[in-house]
């Protein structure tokens, strides 16, 4: 497994390291966490954004001078930087966590990498670092206890970060204060942010919660949003030209998002998502992909289609989005590995037994997709994971948005049609609507 060849060579890689001791170190003079914790109080969202070159999973991601991209990113809102040090398998090094913390004194900056030994810590904090990562799937209990004391010692602050409930269970009894939930498997390297939230609600004592991994634009951090407090987020930074405004690209103002399904036009005005139909069983099917202009918000909705037919459009088009439905969850998931899986269900009880970490979006379509029927308000209620609601939704019932305050937006299909054909006006309808909504005017029922 890669992560075992990763651990492997750190090791060997520590060891030829000259280590300072600790008393040629200098402790941090403010302490990250205190910091986070301030804004934290003031709602103020913490992003910690990341420098890295490449990773295992993408191969070469972007070039950017360091000290450019990192000025760049806290002059964009960053809260922290961090910095990739491992070098064969994300070309980082301690050169480029000194040279990101000479050019930003006043920001806390963080190293990450895969720390098996204390005098990491050390290390991280010769090179100006404030912050160190600690993965806790590839430490026992006493190393553990170990990288706690050495950054106490050193007034650092730990990201502890976590990706499934075995890993939770290991870091229970010391009750981190700043975790990292990570919605990578480290096992087979796939990514699904529902696992954030899904982990988000089972720590159970008080902390600051970043989310990490996977968060790609403003659906992605609305779908975590609700159960963190802050973002680490590299590769889709990375990629970027010009690094945007932060609040800005995770629309942070924005209470809901819209998804509008059942299109066959290509500059549709709008709309966060995108949903293209191309199910057998739907009077909306669409396949004609020839004039769409993809970008990255479109949606492949299927249902009855053979895989075959499924695999072939995401071999020919750059579909990000998949919805399935769960009845048919098994048979689409293993052709899925490169896209976002929107699961659509019925109700809550659909759900029971679905391993939801295995999905990126909900969306509770009812009993009867496509027929628009509103949804029984009872069914509503019981859901606790961010979710869009479809089922006979319009610009003029968008109220019921607030029966459930995990209810990240709204799916339409009927209701932005005129005679049977798409309606950009009343797509602009909706917009306008919801837009104009403020954030106590949907403060839910069940919340």
């Amino acid at each position: 497994m890669l992560l075992d060849e990763i651990i492997a060579q750190r090791r060997e890689d520590v060891e030829k390291l000259e280590i300072p001791s600790l008393d040629s170190l200098t402790p941090c003079s403010k302490n990250t966490l205190d910091t986070f914790k301030s804004m934290a109080k003031t709602g103020e969202p913490i992003f910690i954004t990341e420098f890295k070159r490449r990773s295992p999973s993408l191969g070469e991601i972007a070039y950017h001078p360091l000290v450019e991209r990192v000025k760049d990113y806290a002059s964009k809102g960053a809260s922290a930087i961090s910095v990739l040090t491992e070098p064969k398998h994300f070309d980082g090094s301690l050169d480029d966590l000194k040279t990101a913390s000479e050019a930003l004194a006043d920001l806390p900056i963080l190293m990450k990498d895969f720390l098996i030994h204390p005098d990491q810590i050390n290390l991280a904090r010769k090179y100006g670092a404030s912050m160190v990562l600690m993965i806790v799937r590839i430490l026992d209990q006493n190393q553990i206890q170990e990288f706690f004391e050495r950054a106490e010692l050193l007034n650092m602050t730990i990201l502890v970060e976590i990706h499934d409930e075995n890993d939770l269970e290991k870091i229970r009894g010391f009750k981190p204060e700043l975790m990292g939930i990570n919605a990578r498997n480290l096992d087979d390297l796939s990514l699904r942010l529902m696992r954030i939230p899904l982990l988000a609600k089972k720590i159970d004592w008080p902390c600051l919660k970043i989310a990490e991994s996977g968060i790609t634009g403003a659906v992605e951090g609305r779908i975590c949003r609700d159960f963190v407090d802050g973002y680490l987020i590299g590769s889709a930074l990375m990629h970027e030209d010009r690094v945007p405004d932060l609040k800005k690209w995770l629309a942070l103002e924005r209470k809901y998002f819209f998804k509008a399904c059942g299109l066959k036009a290509n500059e549709i005005q709008g709309p966060d998502l995108l949903g293209y139909n191309i199910s057998p069983l739907s009077k909306r099917r669409f396949d004609d992909f020839g004039e769409i202009r993809f970008r990255g918000k479109e949606v492949l909705v299927v249902k009855g289609n053979p895989l075959k037919e499924v695999k072939t459009a995401l071999k020919k088009h750059p579909f990000q989005w998949v919805q399935v439905y769960v009845d048919e969850f098994e048979t689409y998931a293993s052709a899925l590995k490169n896209q976002k899986i929107l699961l659509a269900f019925k109700d809550a009880e659909e759900l029971k037994g679905v391993d939801l970490g295995r999905v990126d979006g909900l969306i509770m379509d009812g009993a009867h997709p496509g027929k628009g029927k509103e949804i029984d308000l009872k069914e509503v209620m019981k859901m606790e994971l961010p979710f869009f609601l479809a089922g006979g939704m319009h610009s003029g019932n968008l109220e019921r948005l607030r029966e459930n305050r995990w209810c990240m937006g709204v799916d339409m299909a009927s209701g932005i049609e005129e005679e049977g054909k798409i309606s950009q006006e009343k797509i602009l309808e909706v917009v306008k609507k919801l837009k104009n909504k403020k954030e106590e005017d949907y403060v839910g029922s069940n919340g």
